[in-house]
């Protein structure tokens, strides 16, 4: 959709002028059909000043008699006007057209042949008017058509006047169909920015193919040159004036957008310096106040910001601006509201999508993140923030980019956390909004590990170790506040914020990943107070059920560890949300799952963590929580609702384990309240809940109860009495479950027994008995109650029936009470009786029913009886008991004569109140009286009423006694006989003792004894005395009781007794049993507490495993971050530093005359710079080339130095100067300084990040002169160098590896070479671990694009592996590159100086004032070492050699090496960056200028002589003049003879030029002398000769140390000796690695040159003429002709597109065969006003694509040059682009345009078609151009562009009359400035570059370096220019029909063919199998090819015969 507010960047102009408009072309048909018209429009006026009524017309389209269409605006509508043969129809369309709005109007008129047409408007694709309308009936030609004005028909207006449109227009178009609504939304939604072609959509292209074929015409106004408008509508054929419209009197309007033009200056970024200023003003806040000089100048703090505070570090940065006075008041400098109109500026700049690819693909928001933490916070207000979101808004299509701002900026709290709190609530309202808007996004790109980080890093509450933002306040140097850290209070707030985004990302789902992030934070972290919120959040995560936290967390190492180990720490609410969370976990897990997280050694963890602490009531209603599973989201401390349906039930125990805690902790510190809440509450869960019964029964619930009821027995309060009965009903509850399990029994065993063992400890005051006696009634009762429990007939459940049975019988009789009968032990109240008595009676009652349910007869289930009919003999023994006890302690509880003295004394009470209180109601008295009556009353119906119970219960218990007996008679064993026996003495004893005291029921007891003595007796007896009356009679002499004994029997006797003795053994026995339970219980005890012992200490072992990791894991991880942080904004510094020298470079847009560039100007030598500049030198770039290595290249270096103080004369100052002082000033130790370097260095040593990285190794990264220790990483995409103070130093990408190599280091073999994609190299070496370097080197070599791969210590495999001796045998590569090729398979490298590439001295002649390189004599003698030139001194060192002895060290002839660190340096000193390390080594000074390089010829004639002096020469003797010259005009010092050394004297015939010095030695080298002796110098330094004996005969012995392997420095235990050895081989030369064995073949002579047989008669001798166009029209310019493999592709001025066959033949005439392409292609149309040259395109590198640029719509289009089909275009440049370039790895395309950018692109599909690349990589990319730079500071059209890869370099051209030079990594180099307007530029393979002015016709030659060697005039209409390959030719073509071949090393005419006859626009070379241009082919206006026979060789053999 058309943004609001955008408007078309170019359109037609209409004046409202009469006559002025678009007049089209007639003669066409009127439209036959349908028909649609459609523009953007913009009304200026709808009032015209001169013309009334105004009527504008916007269309025109009529017959010679006027009929046809027209569209016009009348009272501000638009009206359609049809006028033909008698009918005219006027027809308004009601929408009010707005003026001065750009509006979209598309009218369609629909033609239907069988009803009336329709009539439709559009308006901004929205359909706003419909109406039927008649069809206009033309048959005649059109003669007026018209755009903006009415049309005129003769000399007539048939409106009557003319009504011309004011106002604007785009692109106008008609179709001839009637287009739907879709079609129009199509329109509409094309930009009115962009170029509607409407060809196939590619890209970005705006245009739809469908369109096309219905368009009628389309004039667009870009599409006008010389007055034309062209008809766009068929782009294949060249705009014609046949199908263009007249521009009459209307101007073409161009207007570019701010957010486009800033691009062409470098973009977005340009606003960065305004925001570095806030930052400089800070910086002048600070010092406003400092001391200054008498000039006023500021003099500044150099001190630097505290390590405490290191996210301040780079606040101070240098502004772009001299230093400003003190005076001027911060007032005048700082505007804070100015930030947020820059950050507004740049929101709306960023609408545009390419200042967002820009700054994206710049990395700038780095840089902009480092500028904003610059900016002191009290600048930093809500509307920042707001300004800021709008930056994010205008990116938020682009999501690369909005990443990287949003982790740089918006999620960076460095730059936010002093601001105002409300401005940071502000940031997290905004950053909050923006997450719940796309959530996911955020998620993938913010993360859960960054939010943790920020809360931890900024927003914490105690201080970490780690933690940032450590200053409560930041004060500047004033002490003025400029920051402050948000207060408690804001913190949480803030917390909560960026805990509601975390809680955002996970809130459906989490990975175990962000569960472990989570998990480290909780460990690492020691700032508790931050763990509350985030324990909340993770509780919230549970809101809906499913969430798969508990998941991960089960899965997570650590796991629910973490947050148990949370309960020790002090702060209450972390605990309680640690429970809560853990309860909400447990809620949502499955059975399994649960145990598997919690295990009971998982609750024991929690209970002694928990322990540690008082149990408060919130604490307590979490753990309830945790075991009820009922967790609260929101409330802390609440009730838990205990109801689970109603009252009738509770809520079930989910986690039992928790029980335990709770108890044990509520024992030991709850208070009396908090008790009896914790008893009310599980009284009520237990009593409503037979699981949750069972579940408390499996605890050890009695010692909690015991212990709570021992705390509250002497509590008299009424909470002490309320737990007292809580603790009663847990009793009777739990024991009564107890009756119903099948194992309850275990707990009545308990309780005895831990009532029996807490009864005799120390501290607890309660017996047994009373306890018993207390909770036995009730739980007898509710035994009673328990219908479902007595109708059991499950004999599980009757054993424990029987069992509580006995367990009664042992407390009322056998535990410990006074022994009342037959050994029975009863327990007596306080006045001796039977305590137990009404209790008794009441077991009775239950023993009752349980014998009842025995006697059953019901049929029961697989029964024969009921289950309790087996128990019946206890249960009876047990009443039995009762019974009897009963009996004889009911005469205790009253007597009848007791009760009769009883009431009789009531009586007399009674009588006495009635005489003395009269009953009347006058009495004051008679109160008294009555309330005594009904007091007596009522104790005398108390005493009835015992009476009448005590009747009746012994009544009842002779009934159950009588029941006993008859079932003994019955039973007739000896048991039960005795038991008879037992009986009647017990009711004799009974019976006497009721009736001594005259007992209540003592006839009942005489009548049950009376019948049962018949029942013991012997029946003989029985009848003898006459039944049960003569039984008694007989026993007891009559009824009396007076001094009668009874007569026993002795069996009676013998029975009782038996029975007192079994008594007597069950209270032993009880005893014993007692004791046995104790010792099992509290072994039992003991050994679970040995368990939850054992259980704690392996999970606080496991823990502290997991805790320990992951303190470690988060400690390395966070030390990392922190490190990279701390990386990228260094990164992010130096970037803005090298992004400020761009901007303010002499072609940038910020230009700062304070930066000066140090050239080989007069005003500098000496090294004198102006004060407030910045130096910037020039240094040798480390790229190399690709054939030869050659680094050629000089880059600016700002920031260098001058070396002013490292002269002599500067040394001798400084050192006059130090000796002064020191007598003033007192050194410090040497140790002293040595150790606090030392602790500097420590203290910074960082971590290596471990994310990701497959292989770490310690290393050395070496560079030259410098040894870097660090660590080497390797991640799957990438190689990292960190130093030992863990700075990242370097990295690269694995792709960009080319070849690996094994290499030397001080001679042993433990390093690797990379060499790079970018022509560069990385060397490292692996002291003392060869194994580390192999598995680098594996590791290495598994990148895809390694091509070429060698380890170990034998490089002469690699040598023949790599065949370059068979190539330079055969003369297929030059002696350099052969050269170059040995010293880089020996090792030798740039990298090591002590392992320099080695070149030979090849001439000898070094004085004469000409030179003949085909005279022998000009050369040195290859076969000799350079210590054998000299005989003399040659004979000198052999007889040193041969009366050498030593018993250590071998005889050598020479001491020095022919290549050393000094050597390098002696040669390289005027180069940086060799000068400083030339220092460096003479220890921070030049040495003697006297000795210091001075001139080629007294170096030669020291090598040659001196004894000391045998170096050889580098490789930039032979490529690299600049070597030569002191072009950065250092001050080398003064010779003795008072000279200053400067340059490097040349030989005489170098007539002082370095440029002919180094040609000229390069010719030497390559010349046929040394090719045909090269070979013995080989022998000597890498061959057979290296050592050995044939090197003693060679007198080729060099000191001992030089060779490998003649010494072992891992033997040597002498540290001393170590060292020297070590520094000797470092800096005393080491011989390079030897290759061959054997004699070094010889090359191959140079043939002699066969003269080509070129055909005769119709041809010159040298040329052929070819016709691709034979049989048309030769009127189209061949502009562009490229040859690649066998095809010649050609494109024609018409756009036809040819691809021709092109092959080497020995048959005919011609020595080739070009077989012509049959069928060309037609492609869009050239923009007429493009130049036509072939610079306009290129062909890519295998040829099957045309690049080409000079379009209608600014487009780089890419068309298939088999088919002609375009395959994709290229919207980026804001104009035409003008030119473009390929270069020569066939992927990397540079383009052109008028809108004065030049930009730098990849083509994508190239890069996948590297063999290197994996196949499955292999398919055409989207986008397969991607713009890679943007290259900026021109101010003109760019005319030319030329790239060459090889040398890494980019040269553009332009009417400003500069030629630029770039890098191809988009850096700027320099400016070659001209006279005059550029209009070509070549740069060669070599570094020549050409460039070509038209006017005046001149022709220059510079350097790569930016030195203009030779300059060409009257040369004029030069089309196209070439070099050759081997840089020594450059080739033009003209208009004039010349080809003219000149001389790259001064452009002096080499060769000038046969005048073609017509112009030449196109030129290329044909080159043969070896890659040597062997064809010219240049393209003629005429459309013919001319093929020129190319044969250089013999033109520069012409011009070296001659000789220099």
């Amino acid at each position: 959709m058309a943004l609001v507010g955008e408007q078309p960047n170019v359109y037609f102009n209409f004046p409202g002028i009469s006559d002025c408009g678009l007049i089209l072309p007639g003669g066409s048909k009127f439209p036959t059909g349908s028909y649609s018209i459609c523009t953007w429009l913009r009304v200026e006026s709808l009032h015209h000043p001169h013309i009334s009524p105004y009527t504008p017309y916007i269309f025109s389209l009529l017959t010679q008699e006027g009929y046809g269409i027209e569209i016009f605006i009348a009272e501000g509508v638009l009206c359609l006007k049809i006028e033909m043969k008698g009918k005219k129809i006027v027809q308004k369309m009601q929408h009010a057209i707005e003026a001065q709005k750009w509006t979209f109007i598309c009218l369609t008129h629909e033609y239907h042949f069988l009803g009336r047409s329709e009539l439709k408007l559009y308006v901004d694709f929205k359909h706003k008017y419909d109406i039927p309308l008649v069809f206009p009936k033309i048959t005649e030609n059109l003669k007026s058509i018209s755009i903006g004005m009415n049309g005129k028909v003769g000399a007539n207006y048939p409106a009557g006047r003319s009504q011309p449109f004011f106002g604007q227009m785009s692109s106008f178009m008609m179709f001839n169909t009637a287009l739907s609504q879709a079609d129009v939304k199509l329109l509409y939604e094309i930009p009115p920015k962009h170029f509607a072609n409407f060809q196939p959509r590619q890209g970005s292209s705006p245009s739809d193919a469908k369109l096309a074929s219905k368009l009628e015409f389309i004039y667009s106004p870009k599409a006008c040159s010389n007055g034309m408008c062209y008809n766009l509508k068929d782009d294949v054929k060249l705009a014609t004036q046949n199908n263009s419209a007249v521009l009459k009197g209307t101007e073409i309007v161009r207007i570019t957008d701010v957010k486009e033009a800033i691009r062409y200056i470098g973009g977005v970024k340009n606003l960065f310096p305004l925001l570095a200023e806030f930052s400089i003003s800070e910086k002048r806040k600070k010092v406003e106040h400092s001391e200054s000089d008498e000039e006023g100048e500021v003099v500044e703090n150099s001190s630097e910001i505290p390590p405490e505070n290191p996210e301040l570090a780079f606040q101070l940065e240098p502004a772009l601006s001299p230093k400003i006075p003190r005076r001027i008041q911060i007032e005048q400098l700082v505007d804070p509201s100015l930030i947020t109109h820059i950050l507004e500026l740049m929101a709306d700049l960023l609408k545009n999508p390419v200042n967002q690819e820009d700054l994206l693909e710049t990395g700038s928001i780095q840089v902009l993140g480092y500028l904003l933490g610059n900016i002191p916070s009290i600048y930093v207000s809500t509307e920042t923030i707001t300004a800021l979101m709008s930056v994010s808004a205008a990116i938020s299509s682009n999501e690369f980019l909005l990443e990287e701002f949003m982790l740089q900026v918006m999620f960076n709290l460095r730059l936010f956390i002093y601001s105002a709190g409300n401005v940071q609530m502000e940031l997290m309202r905004q950053l909050l909004v923006q997450v719940q808007g796309n959530v996911a996004w955020y998620h993938s790109h913010i993360g859960v590990e960054r939010i943790l980080d920020l809360l931890r890093n900024y927003y914490w509450f105690q201080l970490e170790e780690n933690s940032l933002a450590r200053e409560e306040t930041i004060v500047d140097k004033v002490g003025r506040v400029v920051g402050t850290r948000p207060i408690s209070q804001e913190i949480s707030q803030l917390r909560h914020g960026l805990l509601e985004i975390v809680y955002q990302f996970i809130k459906e789902s989490i990975t175990s990943q962000e569960t472990q992030c989570i998990l480290r934070y909780l460990e690492d972290c020691t700032d508790h107070n931050q763990f509350t919120d985030i324990l909340e959040m993770i509780l919230n995560l549970h809101r809906n059920k499913g969430h798969n936290f508990v998941k991960h967390l089960q899965g997570t190492m650590g796991g629910i560890d973490t947050l148990i180990s949370l309960m020790e720490v002090s702060d209450e609410h972390v605990r309680i949300w640690s429970i809560k969370v853990i309860g909400k976990l447990l809620e949502y897990s499955p059975a399994k799952q649960k145990d598997m997280l919690v295990s009971n050694a998982k609750f024991v963890a929690m209970k002694k963590r928990l322990q540690s602490f008082a149990l408060t009531r919130p604490t307590y209603c979490a753990l309830l929580e945790l075991l009820l599973e009922k967790v609260s989201l929101t409330s802390v401390g609440h009730p838990v609702d205990l109801m689970s349906s109603g009252a009738s039930s509770a809520q079930q125990f989910r986690n039992p384990g928790v029980i335990s805690i709770i108890f044990e902790v509520a024992c030991i510190s709850a208070i009396p309240e908090l008790q009896q809440q914790i008893l009310a509450d599980f009284r009520h869960l237990l009593k409503f809940s037979g699981v949750n019964r069972t579940i408390f029964l499996e605890q050890h619930w009695q010692s909690w109860l015991f212990v709570m009821l021992n705390n509250h027995k002497h509590n008299s309060s009424k909470v002490g009495k309320e737990i007292e009965l809580l603790i009663l009903d847990f009793f009777t509850i739990l024991h009564h479950q107890s009756l119903n399990m099948a194992d309850g029994w275990i707990n009545f065993v308990q309780t005895e027994t831990l009532q029996e063992y807490f009864a005799k400890q120390p501290g607890f005051d309660f017996d047994s008995v009373s306890i018993q006696n207390w909770m036995h009634p009730s739980l007898v009762s509710m035994v009673q109650a328990d219908s479902a429990l007595l109708s059991s007939t499950d004999p599980k459940i009757w054993n424990m029936l029987s069992k509580f049975s006995t367990y009664l019988e042992e407390y009322f009789f056998f535990s410990g009470g006074e022994v009342q009968w037959d050994g029975l032990q009863v327990h007596l109240n306080e006045h001796g009786n039977w305590r137990d008595f009404r209790f008794a009676q009441q077991v009775n009652q239950l023993l009752d029913l349980f014998i009842q349910r025995g006697n059953s007869t019901e049929p029961i289930l697989n029964q024969q009886q009921h289950p309790a009919a087996k128990h019946q003999e206890g249960f009876m023994k047990f009443q039995l008991n009762i019974i009897l006890v009963t009996l004889h302690e009911a005469d205790k509880f009253g007597s009848s004569e007791k009760m009769s003295e009883q009431n009789g004394q009531f009586q007399l009470l009674q009588n006495w109140l009635g005489n003395h209180f009269p009953n009347t109601t006058t009495n004051p008295k008679n109160r008294i009286r009555v309330s005594s009556e009904k007091y007596i009353r009522s104790k005398m119906d108390y005493y009835s009423n015992l009476q009448r119970d005590i009747e009746s219960t012994i009544v009842l218990n002779l009934q159950r006694l009588s029941a006993i007996v008859d079932k003994l008679v019955v039973a007739n064993t000896a048991v039960s006989y005795q038991t008879l026996l037992t009986i009647v003495y017990a009711l004799y004893t009974s019976m006497k003792s009721s009736h001594a005291n005259n007992a209540i029921g003592r006839e009942h007891i005489f009548q049950v004894f009376k019948s049962t003595l018949p029942k013991v007796s012997p029946p003989e007896l029985t009848s003898s005395v006459g039944g049960a009356d003569g039984l008694v009679a007989y026993y007891m002499n009559g009824l009396t009781f007076t001094d009668q004994p009874f007569t026993l029997r002795q069996d009676i006797y013998m029975a009782t007794a038996a029975m007192h003795e079994r008594n007597q053994n069950l209270v032993k026995q009880r005893q014993e049993r007692l004791v046995h339970n104790t010792q099992l219980l509290l072994q039992g005890l003991q050994k679970e507490m040995s368990e939850d012992a054992v259980a704690e200490q392996q999970f606080s072992q496991q823990h502290e495993r997991v805790h320990l990791k992951f303190v470690s894991e988060e400690g390395n991880r966070r030390d990392a971050e922190f490190s990279e942080e701390y990386s990228m904004i260094e990164f992010a510094a130096k970037k803005w530093k090298k992004m400020r020298r761009n901007f303010s470079n002499e072609r940038g847009p910020w230009a700062s005359h304070v930066e000066i560039s140090i050239t080989a100007s007069a005003s500098t030598v000496g090294g004198h710079v102006p004060e407030e500049t910045e130096v910037v030198t020039w240094k040798l770039d480390k790229v190399e080339t690709s054939t030869g290595r050659m680094r050629r290249r000089l880059k600016p270096h700002p920031g260098g130095t001058l070396h002013a103080d490292a002269t002599l004369e500067a040394l001798q100052k400084r050192t006059q100067m130090h000796v002064e002082a020191s007598l003033n000033t007192s050194q410090p130790e040497e140790s002293q300084v040595e150790d606090e370097v030392e602790v500097q260095t420590q203290s910074n040593i960082g971590t290596i990040p471990s994310q990701g990285i497959v292989l770490t190794v310690s290393c050395q990264l070496i560079e030259p002169m410098v040894e870097r220790q660090g660590v080497l990483q390797i991640s799957g995409s990438h190689l990292y160098f960190w130093e030992s103070q863990g700075t990242l130093r370097k990295q690269w990408k694995l792709n960009d590896i080319r070849k690996v190599f094994s290499r030397r280091y001080l001679l042993r073999w433990e390093a690797l070479e990379i060499f790079l994609a970018k022509n560069t190299t990385v060397f490292f070496n692996f002291p003392g671990n060869k194994a580390d370097s192999r598995t680098v080197f594996k590791r290495l070599c598994i990148s895809p694009n390694v091509k070429e791969q060698h380890y170990g210590n034998q490089p002469e495999k690699l040598l023949r592996k790599a065949n370059v001796t068979q190539l330079w045998v055969n003369r297929k590569i030059s002696n350099f590159e052969y050269l170059m090729a040995l010293n880089t398979i020996s090792g030798r490298t740039y990298n090591d100086l002590a392992q320099y590439p080695i070149f030979p001295w090849i001439l000898s002649d070094y004085s004469s004032s000409t030179l003949n390189l085909n005279d022998p004599a000009v050369y040195r003698d290859l076969h000799k070492p350079i210590g054998a030139l000299d005989a003399e001194r040659l004979e000198q060192l052999t007889m040193r050699y041969q009366n050498f002895a030593d018993a250590q060290i071998p005889a050598f002839l020479y001491g020095s090496h022919y290549s050393t660190p000094g050597v390098v340096l002696f040669y390289l000193l005027r180069l940086e960056p060799f000068c400083s390390h030339f220092i460096n080594l003479q220890g921070g000074h030049f040495d003697l200028p006297d000795r210091m390089f001075e001139s080629i010829g007294k170096t030669w004639e020291n090598v040659l002589h001196a004894s000391y002096d045998v170096k050889e020469l580098t490789p930039e003797f032979y490529y690299l003049p600049e070597f030569l010259q002191n072009i950065n005009r250092f001050n080398f010092g003064t010779k003795q003879n008072g000279s200053t050394l400067d340059d490097v004297g040349l030989p005489p015939w170098a007539h002082g030029d370095p440029r002919v010095f180094v040609h000229m030695n390069r010719e030497a080298l390559e010349s046929e002398y040394v090719s045909q002796n090269l070979h013995g110098w080989i022998d000597l330094i890498f061959g057979y000769k290296q050592s050995g004996p044939e090197a003693v005969n060679a007198s080729n012995v060099f000191y001992y140390l030089c060779y490998e392997g003649a010494v072992d420095l891992d033997e040597s235990t002498d540290p001393m000796d170590r060292q020297s050895k070590t520094d000797h081989i470092q800096h005393f030369g080491q011989i390079p690695a030897q290759l061959f064995t054997k004699p070094h073949p010889k090359r191959f002579p140079i043939k002699e040159k066969i003269p080509r047989v070129l055909p005769t008669g119709g041809h010159t001798p040298h040329c052929f003429t070819l016709t691709p166009r034979t049989g048309e029209t030769q009127s189209a310019k061949l502009i562009f002709a490229c040859q690649r493999g066998d095809t010649l592709v050609t494109f024609f001025s018409d756009g036809m597109l040819a691809s021709h066959r092109w092959a080497e033949t020995d048959k005919g005439v011609c020595p080739f065969v070009c077989e012509f392409d049959s069928r060309p292609r037609m492609v869009p149309m050239l923009n007429p006003m493009a130049t036509g040259r072939s610079n306009h395109f290129a062909l890519n590198a295998d040829g099957k694509l045309l690049i080409h640029s000079g379009l209608w719509d600014n487009s780089l289009k890419l068309t298939s040059v088999s088919s002609g089909q375009n395959i994709y275009s290229a919207f980026e440049h804001g104009d035409v682009i003008t030119c473009v370039d390929i270069g020569d790895d066939g992927r990397t395309i540079v383009t052109g345009s008028r809108d004065t950018s030049v930009r730098l692109w990849v083509d994508e599909e190239q890069v996948q078609k590297s063999p290197s690349v994996f196949r499955l990589k292999r398919k055409r990319p989207e986008n397969p151009l991607r713009l890679k730079h943007i290259l900026i500071g021109h101010d003109d059209t760019i005319t030319s562009v030329s790239i060459n890869t090889t040398l890494g370099l980019v040269m553009s051209s332009s009417r400003d009359k500069t030629l630029i030079q770039y890098n191809v990594q988009g850096k700027y180099m320099r400016t070659f400035h001209h006279a005059h307007p550029v209009d070509l530029v070549k740069i060669s393979d070599g570094g020549s570059v050409v460039s070509y002015c038209a006017v005046p016709g001149e022709l220059h030659l510079w350097d790569l370096n930016g030195r203009l060697i030779s300059k060409a005039s009257g040369v004029q209409n030069i089309n196209h220019i070439l070099c050759t390959r081997d840089d020594k030719l450059v080739v033009t073509g003209d208009s004039t029909g010349s080809v003219i071949v000149r001389s790259l090393e001064n452009l002096q005419v080499v060769y000038m063919f046969d005048n073609t006859r017509s112009p030449i626009f196109s030129l290329c070379f044909i080159y043969d199998s070896n890659a040597t241009e062997k064809y010219l082919v240049a393209g003629l206006q005429d459309s013919k090819l001319m093929v020129f026979v190319f044969d250089p060789l013999t033109w520069l053999n012409r011009r070296q015969s001659v000789g220099v």
